[in-house]
């Protein structure tokens, strides 16, 4: 159609050269344009594409091997606080039958493999030191903070869930 357009508008540009050369270089001229447009279009569809394949294959990992690792991590983590904050003594994790310290280096590497800013990463340190928190608390002046913090810890744990849920 921009060919049609350009020849037409060549006419009377051009009057002194017979009508066929007119014709055919307003459609010359047409072809061009109409190629460097659809150039641009592909392109930039091409571009977009990449950035949509990227998204979806960050986000077919962080669901395939991070998120549930980490949910269920979490979970745990969450029981063994309420078993501290409703103790009077130190309760090892061991005890509880969950390897408190491999676990967590674990996961420590998977949320660093998340980049989303540091806002994980940093969410989940809180949540790390307020076990040691807890246990200060317990050792100073027998736990009356823990309740207290055992709630910022799961508020914390549901801010992570959700960042990670929501990463792009």
């Amino acid at each position: 159609m921009i060919a049609v357009y350009c020849a037409k508008l060549s006419e009377p540009v051009v009057e002194a050269l017979p009508g066929w050369v007119t014709s055919l270089l307003g459609a010359v001229i047409g072809a061009i344009i109409t190629g460097v447009i659809a150039f641009y279009l592909q392109r930039n569809s091409h571009r977009n594409a990449l950035v949509l394949e990227r998204n979806k294959r960050k986000s077919e990992f962080v669901n395939k091997f991070v998120s549930d690792k980490v949910f269920v991590f979490l979970d745990q983590e969450i029981d063994f606080l309420q078993q501290l904050s409703g103790s009077s003594t130190i309760v090892y994790a061991k005890d509880l039958g969950f390897e408190h310290r491999s676990s967590m280096a674990m996961m420590q590497a998977l949320v660093s493999v998340i980049d989303d800013g540091g806002e994980i990463k940093n969410s989940f340190n809180d949540l790390m030191q307020i076990k040691t928190s807890m246990e200060n608390s317990i050792i100073n002046n027998s736990g009356r903070d823990n309740f207290k913090l055992l709630g910022d810890a799961i508020k914390l744990c549901a801010k992570i869930k959700l960042l990670i849920s929501n990463l792009d």
